[in-house]
C-alpha cells in the first residue's frame, strides 16, 4: 500500500460516529461549529490574499500572505473534524495540523523579525496630521507663486510699455539720420547707422513676442471652427514683402480642413510656421514650400491638420524639442529673427487645445504638423482657456 493510499484507508480508525456515545445534538454542533469556523477562516484569508494583491505598495506583505495561509489551514483542519464524524482521514487530518504548525511558527517568527518596524511605523493621527501640514504649505507656496506671477505680469507690462516707446525712436531717428546724412557721412558711419536700425527692430520685435507669450497666458479668445485655408492666405499677404524678396515658392492644397481654434492665434500660428520655412531656406536657393492637410493615419480620433513641409537643411533630431523653446534657433545670427516664433507657435496652439511638432522630411527637409480638434469641445472652451499655461508639454512634442 502506498503513502497516499494510506491516509485514506479507514480501517485503522472508525468514523467519529462510532466512536463513542455521541448524540444528535452534541455531534451535529460539533459539526456545524466545525464547518461554520472553515467558511469563516477561508472568507478572511481570501479576503486577506485579494487585499494584498490589490495593494502593492503595503507595508509588511509577506507577514500579510503567512497569515492567510495560516488562517486558511486553520479552516482546512476544522473542516476534516466535520469530515471525520463520516469518514476517518485522521491521518489527512495530522498532516494538515502538522503545516498549519509549520506555517504558525514561520509567521510568529515573521511578526517578531518584522516587529520593530510595525513599532516605528507613525499613527493614523500623525500621518493626518503630516498630510495637513503639507496640504497647507502648498497652499502657501501656491499663493506666493501666485503673487510672483503677478509681480512678473506686472513688471513684464511695464518694462515692455516702457521699452518699445524708447526703442521705436531709436529706430525712426536712425531711419532720419540715415536719409539725411546719404553723401555726407562715410561708409563706416553708415554701416554703423545701419546696424543700430536693424539692431532696434529686432529688439521691437522682440518685446513684440514676449508680450505675445505674457498675453497668451490669460488669452481668452472666442473658440470657433476656422477655415485653415483662409487663415494660411491671410498669414501669407501679411507675408507678400517676405515672399517677395525671397522668390518664394508655396504651393497651397485645395483640400484643408476646418480646425477647432482661435481665428487670431491660428493666423500667428501659420505666419511664424511659413515665415521661418521662408527665411531659413538656404542662401541663394528658392524656398519651395507645400501646404496640405494630415493624413488621416496621422492623427487621433476626432482632429484635423495641417501639414507645413520645406526642403530647408534638416534639423536634427535632437534638436526637435528644443527648437520650440523660448530663444532656441537652428541657425547662426546671420538670419533675422528673435527665436520666440516657434516658442510662439507652441504655447498658442497648447492654449487651444492643439499639438504642433516637427519631423524630418524624408530626401532631406522639414515637416512642422499642427493639429486641432475637428468639432467644437465643450472641455476645450470651459477648461483649457482656464487652466495655466504650461512652458513645456509632452503632448506638444510627441516622441
Amino acid at each position: 500500500m502506498n503513502f497516499l493510499e494510506s491516509l485514506v484507508e479507514p480501517s485503522s480508525f472508525p468514523p467519529r460516529w462510532n466512536s463513542g456515545n455521541w448524540t444528535n445534538i452534541h455531534g451535529w454542533t460539533h459539526i456545524l461549529s466545525d464547518f461554520g469556523i472553515f467558511l469563516a477562516f477561508l472568507s478572511i484569508s481570501v479576503t486577506l490574499f485579494w487585499f494584498v494583491s490589490q495593494r502593492k505598495d503595503l507595508f509588511f506583505r509577506g507577514v500579510f500572505q503567512l497569515f492567510g495561509g495560516f488562517i486558511l489551514l486553520c479552516g482546512f483542519a476544522h473542516l476534516l473534524e466535520a469530515v471525520i464524524f463520516w469518514e476517518p482521514l485522521y491521518r489527512i487530518s495530522a498532516l494538515v495540523k502538522a503545516a498549519t504548525a509549520i506555517i504558525s511558527w514561520v509567521t510568529v517568527i515573521a511578526v517578531i523579525r518584522n516587529l520593530p518596524d510595525a513599532v516605528n511605523l507613525p499613527g493614523l493621527k500623525k500621518v493626518n496630521d503630516q498630510m495637513r501640514r503639507e496640504i497647507d504649505r502648498r497652499k502657501v507656496a501656491e499663493l506666493e507663486a501666485e503673487q510672483v506671477r503677478e509681480e512678473l505680469k506686472s513688471m513684464l507690462f511695464v518694462a515692455s510699455h516702457d521699452l518699445r516707446e524708447p526703442v521705436r525712436g531709436i529706430v525712426s531717428f536712425t531711419e532720419i539720420l540715415q536719409k539725411e546724412s546719404a553723401g555726407k557721412l562715410d561708409e563706416t558711419s553708415l554701416d554703423l547707422l545701419d546696424r543700430i536700425s536693424k539692431g532696434g527692430k529686432h529688439l521691437s520685435s522682440l518685446i513684440e513676442n514676449i508680450q505675445s507669450l505674457a498675453h497668451l497666458r490669460e488669452d481668452k479668445r472666442k473658440i470657433a471652427m476656422v477655415d485653415a485655408r483662409q487663415s494660411i492666405k491671410t498669414a501669407l499677404e501679411e507675408m507678400n514683402p517676405l515672399i517677395y524678396s525671397k522668390s518664394a515658392s508655396i504651393t497651397v492644397s485645395d483640400r484643408l480642413p476646418q480646425l477647432f481654434a482661435n481665428e487670431f492665434w491660428l493666423e500667428r500660428i501659420f505666419f511664424n510656421l511659413l515665415s521661418n520655412a521662408v527665411k531659413f531656406a538656404p542662401e541663394g536657393e528658392t524656398p519651395l514650400i507645400e501646404i496640405k492637410a494630415l493624413d488621416k493615419s496621422e492623427l487621433s480620433e476626432d482632429t484635423a491638420g495641417i501639414v507645413i513641409s520645406d526642403k530647408n537643411e534638416t534639423i536634427p533630431e535632437q534638436k526637435t524639442r528644443e527648437v520650440f523653446d523660448l530663444f532656441k534657433r537652428n541657425t547662426g545670427r546671420g538670419i533675422d529673427g528673435t527665436g520666440a516664433g516657434l516658442a510662439i507657435v507652441r504655447a498658442a496652439a497648447k492654449r487651444y487645445g492643439g499639438r504642433v511638432w516637427h519631423e524630418a522630411r524624408e530626401g532631406g527637409g522639414n515637416h512642422f504638423k499642427v493639429t486641432f480638434y475637428d468639432a467644437p469641445v465643450d472641455s476645450i472652451i470651459e477648461g483649457q482657456l482656464n487652466a495655466p499655461l504650461e512652458s513645456d508639454s509632452p503632448e506638444l512634442n510627441p516622441e
